[in-house]
């Protein structure tokens, strides 16, 4: 009885540091996702000031 205790806590650590894992690779992922975004947002606000126009109202 208490061996399968054991080996049912057991998996569940494994699950759990399994599940963990999984989490903090998402929060690494979008963390990266959103540093890019906000590079890509800063370098359009500061065309924008260069140029003085929205990069998308281009008109050729």
């Amino acid at each position: 009885m208490q061996e399968s205790q054991d080996k049912a806590a057991q998996k569940q650590q494994r699950d759990d540091r399994r599940t963990i894992k999984k989490l903090k690779a998402d929060v690494r992922r979008k963390d990266r996702v959103l540093a890019e975004t906000t590079s890509l947002l800063v370098l359009s606000k500061k065309l924008e000031a260069l140029y003085g126009e929205a990069p998308d109202n281009e008109e050729d």
